[in-house]
């Protein structure tokens, strides 16, 4: 992968606009209560109390912009869809999702994700997530596959922020081993929320692969299609700036 700040990844600064949140936290003020729990204990589910204590937290206690300011002291980069990326497109799309968004900064990947599979592609991950809430009443997204080349805490934490309660976060990037992932415990607990490493998507070969084959040549895999550019091998200087410069879905080279 490219350097941060080069031709193949952009770096970029979080920074949620003060509407936003105004009208985030006048809708916790506006929270309709059920009626309070007949038991002292939390047999019944969360108690109101708590929920309460808890939204009147998020509404005039929590500091968004100290947040903001904390995952900005971290590199904030965007890489682009790349041959993992464009297959959990294709993926989701044959699993029946609803909607298949995804997010890349390079115009082309994004329009050639619209041809295997995705409803929607967004430049940036703010914008997915915004879009994904819009249109499942403020949830968020069911699932989100990070897949980025070279995996960093802000990668998940994004990802995080972006699903439902109860959804989950796929995560097919490796990251240095000294790298660690924070997220906020409360989300983690109490919407139910998941973290999920996948290694060749917990496949099993000798039944995948003989499946996928079939879809191919049935044509509902599309393999041919994401092959941007052959190189003879005397070329393979040229794949490789091609692949750092984000230039590629797939190179090949012939020899």
């Amino acid at each position: 992968m490219p350097a941060p700040g080069g031709d193949g990844i952009a770096r970029f600064r979080i920074a949620v606009p003060d509407l936003v949140l105004d009208d985030l936290r006048e809708r916790l003020r506006r929270t309709r209560w059920p009626e309070p729990e007949t038991v002292d204990d939390w047999s019944q589910g969360v108690p109101r109390a708590y929920l309460q204590d808890l939204c009147a937290y998020w509404a005039d206690g929590y500091r968004w912009r100290a947040r903001e300011a904390r995952l900005n002291a971290l590199p904030q980069l965007r890489t682009h869809i790349g041959g993992i990326g464009i297959h959990a497109v294709q993926g989701a799309a044959h699993a029946g999702a609803l909607h298949v968004i995804a997010v890349d900064p390079v115009e082309f990947k994004r329009e050639m994700a619209m041809q295997v599979g995705a409803t929607h592609a967004f430049s940036n991950i703010d914008e997915a997530a915004e879009f994904a809430r819009s249109v499942t009443n403020g949830q968020g997204a069911d699932a989100a596959i990070v897949t980025v080349g070279l995996l960093e805490e802000e990668h998940v934490l994004a990802a995080f922020e972006a699903i439902r309660k109860a959804g989950i976060v796929v995560v097919t990037a490796v990251a240095r081993r000294t790298e660690r992932v924070s997220v906020p415990a409360g989300e983690l607990t109490l919407y139910q929320k998941r973290i999920q490493g996948a290694l060749y998507g917990a496949s099993s070969p000798t039944r995948d692969i003989p499946w996928m084959l079939d879809m191919y040549r049935a044509g509902r895999l599309r393999l041919d299609e994401l092959i941007t550019t052959r190189y003879r091998l005397d070329e393979i200087n040229v794949g490789y700036a091609d692949m750092r410069a984000g230039k590629n879905i797939r190179g090949v080279i012939v020899y």
